[in-house]
């Protein structure tokens, strides 16, 4: 009778128990890719709007003046850290095999340098306070070796991660081309004029701007691309269950498994959910609300 067949008016189809697992294991991957692209759009969406609204200075006169603008973009900020570091991880796992060697560096470097700035920026939150009580600490600390350490240290990884992980992203065939150009574009310029403003002069704190949204851009439009079931799917090629959408495919063996037949004429292999035949050398299967992907 081969792999499937036709017993009583019902399709019989062989799928081992393990390829249930398999399926079930599918469908949790690509519910976590979806979701870090998600946070990857959520964060570098805040992210241009944090420096938006962030005062261009951060004298104690330009602090107490700016107070609730400063608190509400170190707050945007400190969530598009947090968006960010859970999205990096997705974006790089589903490319990983494209980016290569140079895209894992920039991955953990970018990943390294979000995770101190998040850090160094809860000195945004300190800054008013000090300001009106004792504005020559805000200098003081500024100057402060370990912190010039820390934020020296922080904004390197942050410029080279990005710049190395955006020229990665360009290599590959499957991400927009100009998101990497974006993202290797963005995070330097935007960290640095951000610098060049606080110290020296504001006059390139548009420079500032632009970059944020270019990076942020750069990050965004591959994770709106992951959050795609499609696209989020089609990331498990290499993996021995490949689900596309609500359509997954599963090796036929011969080996027998309880079979029913649906009312309506679906099969149910013994997996959890619904299941429709396809005349192919695989079974496709269709996920119904048993096996919902979001």
């Amino acid at each position: 009778m081969g792999p499937f067949g036709t017993i009583c008016g019902i399709v019989t189809v062989d799928v081992p128990r393990e390829g249930a697992a398999m399926a079930e294991e599918a469908v949790e991957s690509i519910r976590l890719l979806r979701w870090s692209g998600l946070t990857l759009v959520g964060g570098g969406v805040l992210l241009a709007v944090a420096t938006l609204l962030h005062p261009s200075r951060e004298t104690a006169a330009a602090i107490i003046a700016s107070e609730v603008r400063l608190v509400a973009a170190h707050v945007l900020y400190t969530l598009s850290s947090l968006l960010l570091l859970l999205g990096l991880p997705g974006l790089y796992v589903a490319q990983r095999a494209r980016m290569g060697r140079l895209g894992f560096a920039g991955f953990l470097v970018a990943f390294f340098g979000t995770y101190l700035i998040a850090v160094s920026g809860n000195f945004g939150f300190l800054a008013p306070v000090l300001a009106k009580e004792a504005p020559a600490v805000i200098i003081a600390t500024g100057l402060y070796p370990p912190v010039v350490g820390l934020n020296g240290l922080a904004a390197i990884a942050f410029m080279v991660g990005y710049a190395l992980f955006g020229i990665a992203m360009t290599r590959t065939a499957t991400l927009p081309r100009l998101s990497g150009i974006f993202v290797a574009v963005g995070g330097p310029a935007y960290l640095l004029s951000l610098g060049i403003s606080l110290i020296v002069s504001p006059a390139v704190w548009p420079v500032a701007v632009l970059g944020s949204a270019s990076l942020g851009v750069g990050l965004a439009w591959p994770g709106y691309r992951l959050w795609q079931p499609m696209t989020a799917s089609a990331c498990l090629d290499n993996s021995p269950t490949r689900l596309a959408g609500r359509l997954m495919r599963v090796r036929v063996v011969p080996r027998p498994v309880r079979t029913a037949r649906h009312p309506r004429g679906r099969v149910t292999p013994d997996v959890r959910g619904w299941w429709r035949m396809r005349p192919s050398g695989d079974v496709a299967v269709e996920a119904l609300d048993e096996l919902p992907l979001w």
